[in-house]
C-alpha cells in the first residue's frame, strides 16, 4: 500500500473525525487539502500511484465539473473515492468520474468505509449493492456494450480479465502471468476498446451485466 492517500474535504468535525479513525485504522497519514489545493496538485504534481477521497458534501457541482475538466486535459489516472453522498445519487453523476473505485453514503459507518478503504487499496472495488444494480441497470439502459465483444476477446485478454475482476493489481497479473507490467497495461487497453468501456469499474459492470465467467 504505497500508494498516497489524500482526503479532499473541508475542516469541519466529521472530517476530523473520519482523518483521525482512518490513521488509526492504516496506522499511516491522511493527507486532508482543499478543493483548490486539490486542483493544483493534479496540474503540477508529477504522475504516481493515489487515491483521492472526494468529500461530496463538500465538494459541489461547480467543483466537480473544473475536477473533471482539469482531469482529462493532465489525463490523470487516480483513484477516486466518492463519500458523503445522499442514497439517491444518480448513477450518470458517479459514472462521470472514470477512475471511481469506491461510493459511499452519508450513512455509512466510518468502519465501514476503512474496511472498504482497504480493499481498495488492494486493487478492488467498494460499491454497494444498490450501486452496483443502478450501474448495471444504466448500461442496459444505454446499451453502450455488446455481448458481442465476447467473441473478440483472446485467450490472453480473457485471461488478464478475469485476473482483473477478482481485484489483481497490474503488478500482480503480471508476476502471475511472467509478463511485464508494461505488457499487461497493453493488454487491457485492448480489452477495455473491444468491450467498449473506459476504466476497471465499467470493466464489472460490463462482466456482471454479460456474467463473464470469472466476474465477481
Amino acid at each position: 500500500m504505497d500508494e498516497k492517500i489524500y482526503l479532499v474535504t473541508s475542516k469541519t468535525l466529521q472530517s476530523s473525525l473520519l482523518k483521525e479513525n482512518l490513521e488509526i485504522k492504516f496506522k499511516r497519514k491522511f493527507e486532508p487539502i482543499t478543493f483548490s489545493f486539490f486542483i493544483d496538485l493534479i496540474e503540477v504534481y508529477p504522475y504516481r500511484e493515489s487515491v483521492f477521497i472526494l468529500d461530496m458534501e463538500y465538494i459541489k457541482d461547480d467543483m466537480v465539473n473544473l475536477y473533471l475538466n482539469t482531469v482529462n486535459n493532465h489525463d490523470r489516472k487516480v483513484k477516486e473515492v466518492l463519500i458523503n453522498n445522499n442514497r439517491d445519487i444518480k448513477i450518470s453523476f458517479v459514472l462521470q468520474f472514470s477512475n471511481v473505485v469506491g461510493v459511499f453514503f452519508k450513512d455509512d459507518s466510518l468502519d465501514h468505509i476503512t474496511d472498504g478503504l482497504k480493499g481498495i487499496l488492494t486493487g478492488r472495488f467498494s460499491l454497494s449493492n444498490e450501486i452496483a444494480q443502478k450501474i448495471i441497470e444504466y448500461y442496459r439502459e444505454n446499451d453502450s456494450v455488446s455481448s458481442r465483444a465476447y467473441a473478440d476477446l483472446t485467450s490472453r485478454e480473457e485471461e488478464i480479465l478475469k485476473l482483473l475482476l477478482l481485484g489483481s493489481s497490474n503488478g500482480q497479473i503480471a508476476e502471475k502471468l511472467f509478463v511485464s507490467e508494461n505488457t499487461v497495461k497493453t493488454h487491457l487497453h485492448h480489452v477495455f476498446k473491444k468491450i467498449k468501456v473506459r476504466n476497471r469499474l465499467q470493466a464489472l459492470m460490463w462482466a456482471k451485466k454479460y456474467k463473464f465467467d470469472g466476474a465477481l
